[in-house]
């Protein structure tokens, strides 16, 4: 446990600093983080329904679409690299 949460709180300072300046690769990294937490959120939300009040259940499915809609919007709006020519 105390590894995975290592894991996690090093994951999320990356997340930080990569928002700061977003490039690139950084929003590509923030849109793969966010894919992941959705990943992790949603098929437990879905197979244990009686695990998880009402209210918690629809916490974690709305987190989870915001997560994917930011996600996708920010692989759309992603800064464009042009080289010289």
């Amino acid at each position: 446990a105390r590894v995975a949460g290592g894991l996690v709180l090093a994951w999320g300072a990356f997340l930080l600093a990569a928002s700061v300046r977003p490039d690139g690769l950084s929003v590509f990294a923030l849109a793969a983080g966010n894919l992941l937490t959705v990943a992790a959120l949603v098929p437990p939300t879905l197979r244990l329904p009686d695990m998880f009040p009402g209210a918690l259940r629809g916490l974690m499915l709305g987190l989870s679409l915001l997560l994917a809609l930011l996600a996708v919007v920010g692989i759309v709006a992603a800064p464009v690299r042009r080289g010289r020519l």
